[in-house]
């Protein structure tokens, strides 16, 4: 640092630099030009695209059908106190006789034809006289041959024997005895049976055919009364229908004439109800066609910006919402209602000019001269004018519904005050709104470090001193560290010069002329830079975006502001070669000059006098038009849709390839112009002109914690911050306010060390989306903020679908399943597959089973 002096001796700077600055800031006026031009149709395009009426015309249609009559009610019924023609009939069957009663049994007295069966003795004489035979044969053969003493022995054993035959007899005859007795009693049991058994006949037909007498008799009886009843009800039906026809055609006459009637008056309504849809399509097209109108010019580069219509008192009846001054004294006005607040608190009103009816909705000149909004103020013939193009609110006529014009209702009324009621309520939680806002902005502030307070407080000192010598037309002058560097300058050329001439040598005077032409040129584009930077701070419709750099817009307060403390050198060989470099990290150049200035930490660096502006990017309106442009269209197909049939899904295709044209990838192939977008769109809430931006969303998000734009999650961000009140393991444990703040700098602030552009681009692009889907939302006439309700609540959400789709994916025998884009197991392995298979199989063979054919030969 300490080589670079302002008693430098090198001639002058780099003639490539001073051209390619000069250019740089011509490039920059053309656009600012080509801005202006645009800003002016952005701001009639949206605000009379605000006065567009897209409330519901069918809001209060009334049900034509309701209280109709009922003609059928009250008919007579013409069958009662029919007669029975058939009361007297007489039953032919009632006496008939059992001609089967009294039967005698055929069976009756049988004799048992076995009672007297006698016994056959022949076969046991005969067996008893071959005995005895045998024994005598026996004795004569034996007696010899016994001797004494054996006779005895042979004698008792011949009488044993005979003995045994006696018996053998006995037993033979006993034999034919139970023969004989068996049969006897078997023939008598049979004969009783046969005469039970035709009894038992005989008894049931007597019974079976007095059944059938009395089953005749009974028919008969039905038969009789049925035909007797058909008779007289045909008769009397044939009557009662004849009679029905004619009450019925007549009730049904009535009735068509009625619904007619009806259905009159509902087409009616029907087609005031359409006409003002039409009117309103046809009106968001023309405002479109407005915008793009507005579009082209800007593009074709038009030098001025569009003059607002100023609006003369005779004209105050074709005024429309924000273009031009129109007369805004409340002396002029009548019958004065305050409805609401705007955003940045400008109170708003019903009220109707003195001796007109039309009602109107706008502010009051005296409210902004209270608000210190004196820019948008006029005066025409003693009465005060308003410039709606410089306030958040336009003027507008209030016009009730074609229906409502039909005359009040009690309904009406009670709608009516519950509107006042609900605008009350919002005046209310507005004003807490705004304060609420104030008092966190003091918050942000409080998280910097006093090194930032100290600096950004002298820079604001700087400016301001600056401000009122801009705003008196004073002219630009070069701050003392220039002029004191160029007078040492100036004081070497002249020694150069003096040289030169003694020693007659025209080379060397023309090296110092080239020396001071390019001295001159160097202070005027630095006089350039100066004015730029002037308009860009100081011009009350700046275009200068509010997401440029603070550490930048530091940079330049002490480089192009009357800075006593500024120090402004040149660089040297040395400095070359030493590798020293400024503070965007580019190698100093030879012979370039540099300012010493100070950062938000109070370190000295070194910055080009043409770098002052680096990077100072002014709003690209026609980008925020074409946004616009986008979010319109987008709510026209969902209305178009909504009057349809049928619903139509919206084209989250055609979403998305908007979005990522605006504001590019995350994949290194985004623009500057579409990093310039990003940070535009997260800063101006110029962009949308309702207060709203994405910075503030994130400041005043109900639930920081359930931010998930984009799969961001805090506990894979890592800033470095020590652990808190609430944290066990992690900084983000427990996210209270303090956390929250330094959270949200880090994503939105440019110069955070933190920052990161891919992070900023996928939360603003999927905010902006959000802003597109709920257009469309509202244009289905679905209430906003159902959806962000949903999305408040994405994390649980989120876990159900993943709960689902991995049950249905086991329910289908899946081992993994894909959810948003990333591959998970289903828990199930290959032997719970196999076996869900078979408990299937099983399950679908027992509710239908298979017919158990058996096969034919």
């Amino acid at each position: 640092m300490a080589a670079v002096t302002a008693a430098v001796v090198g001639g002058a700077m780099v003639v490539a630099g001073t051209v390619k600055a000069i250019q740089g800031g011509k490039d920059k006026k053309k656009a600012k030009n080509k801005q202006k031009a645009a800003e002016q149709g952005l701001k009639d395009a949206q605000n009379a695209l605000k006065a567009v009426d897209t409330s519901n015309p069918f809001e209060d249609a009334k049900n034509a059908y309701e209280g109709l009559d009922n003609k059928m009610a009250g008919l007579d019924n013409k069958m009662s106190g029919l007669d029975n023609v058939y009361d007297d009939a007489e039953n032919k069957f009632a006496d008939m006789e059992n001609k089967f009663k009294g039967q005698k049994n055929a069976m009756e007295g049988m004799e048992n034809a076995f009672e007297d069966l006698t016994v056959n003795t022949q076969q046991a004489e005969f067996e008893a006289q071959q005995n005895a035979q045998n024994q005598a044969n026996i004795m004569s053969s034996m007696a010899g041959a016994a001797g004494g003493s054996g006779i005895a022995a042979l004698a008792q054993s011949m009488a044993n024997a005979g003995a045994m035959q006696a018996q053998k007899a006995s037993a033979s005859i006993g034999a034919q005895e139970s023969a004989n007795q068996a049969k006897a009693a078997g023939a008598e049991q049979d004969i009783q049976s046969k005469i039970a058994s035709e009894q038992s006949r005989l008894d049931t037909q007597e019974r079976q055919t007095d059944m059938d007498i009395q089953k005749t008799q009974m028919s008969a009886e039905d038969a009789m009364q049925s035909a007797r009843l058909g008779e007289e009800s045909r008769l009397q039906m044939a009557e009662a229908t004849e009679a029905s026809k004619l009450q019925m055609a007549e009730a049904q006459e009535a009735s068509n004439l009625q619904m007619a009637e009806a259905q009159g008056e509902m087409e009616v309504q029907q087609l005031k109800g359409d006409g003002q849809l039409q009117a309103a399509g046809l009106e968001m097209q023309k405002q479109n066609s407005l915008m793009q109108s507005s579009m082209s010019q800007a593009q074709m580069a038009a030098a001025e910006k569009q003059a607002g219509d100023e609006k003369m008192w005779g004209g105050i009846g074709d005024a429309i919402s924000g273009v031009g001054k129109i007369f805004s004294d409340r002396r002029l006005k009548e019958n004065i209602v305050k409805i609401k607040y705007s955003d940045s608190g400008i109170p708003i009103y019903h009220f109707n000019y003195i001796g007109e009816e039309q009602t109107w909705s706008g502010a009051m000149a005296q409210d902004l001269l209270e608000l210190g909004k004196e820019k948008a103020v006029g005066n025409k013939n003693g009465y005060y004018t308003v410039d709606y193009n410089l306030i958040d609110i336009n003027m507008k006529k209030v016009t009730p519904s074609p229906l409502k014009q039909l005359g009040k209702t009690p309904q009406e009324q009670m709608k009516k005050q519950k509107s006042m009621t609900e605008a009350g309520l919002d005046i209310i939680g507005g004003a807490t709104k705004r304060k609420n806002w104030e008092e966190l902005q003091l918050d942000i502030k409080e998280i910097e470090p006093p090194s930032m307070k100290r600096r950004k407080l002298l820079d604001k000192v700087l400016r301001e001193k600056d401000r009122k010598g801009w705003d008196a037309g004073s002219q630009t002058n070069l701050p003392k560290g220039y002029a004191d560097c160029g007078f040492e300058l100036i004081k070497i050329y002249k020694k150069d010069m003096k040289k030169a001439l003694k020693n007659e040598d025209e080379k060397a005077k023309g090296v110092v002329k080239t020396q001071l032409a390019k001295l001159k040129s160097a202070v005027d584009v630095v006089r350039e830079a100066i004015a730029e930077f002037y308009e860009d701070q100081f011009d009350t419709e700046t275009l200068l975006s509010k997401g440029v750099s603070q550490q930048q817009i530091s940079f330049a307060t002490q480089m192009y502001c009357q800075n006593p403390d500024l120090k402004v050198v040149y660089a040297v060989e040395a400095d070359v070669l030493a590798g020293m470099s400024d503070y965007y990290g580019n190698i100093v150049e030879e012979e370039s000059m540099y300012c010493i200035v100070y950062d938000f930490y109070d370190n000295p660096v070194m910055i080009n006098v043409f770098d002052g502006n680096k990077d100072m990017f002014i709003r690209n309106n026609l980008k925020a038009m074409e946004y616009i442009n986008f979010l319109n269209e987008t709510f026209q197909q969902a209305q178009e849709a909504n009057a349809g049939k049928e619903a139509v899904k919206i084209d989250l295709g055609r979403i998305d390839y908007f979005i990522n044209t605006l504001f590019g990838f995350n994949d290194g192939t985004a623009s500057k112009e579409q990093d310039e977008l990003i940070l535009m769109f997260c800063h101006d809430s110029e962009v949308l002109r309702d207060g709203s931006t994405f910075r503030r969303h994130l400041y005043e998000h109900p639930n920081i914690d359930n931010l998930n734009y984009g799969g961001f999650d805090w506990d894979k961000l890592e800033f470095g911050l020590p652990l808190g009140p609430g944290d066990k393991g992690h900084w983000a444990d427990n996210i209270d306010r303090f956390d929250k703040l330094l959270l949200v700098d880090a994503i939105v602030n440019v110069d955070h060390e933190f920052f990161n552009m891919k992070l900023l681009r996928t939360l603003v692009k999927e905010y902006y989306t959000y802003k597109i889907e709920n257009a469309w939302w509202k244009g289905m006439g679905y209430p906003e903020g159902k959806i962000e309700v949903m999305r408040l609540k994405i994390k649980a959400l989120t876990k159900d679908r993943f709960k689902k789709e991995k049950a249905e994916a086991a329910k289908n025998g899946m081992l993994k399943f894909v959810f948003d884009g990333e591959v998970y197991p289903t828990g199930m392995t290959k032997a719970k597959v196999k076996k869900q298979e078979d408990d299937r199989a099983k399950a679908a063979e027992k509710a239908n089973p298979q017919p158990n054919v058996k096969e034919t030969k």
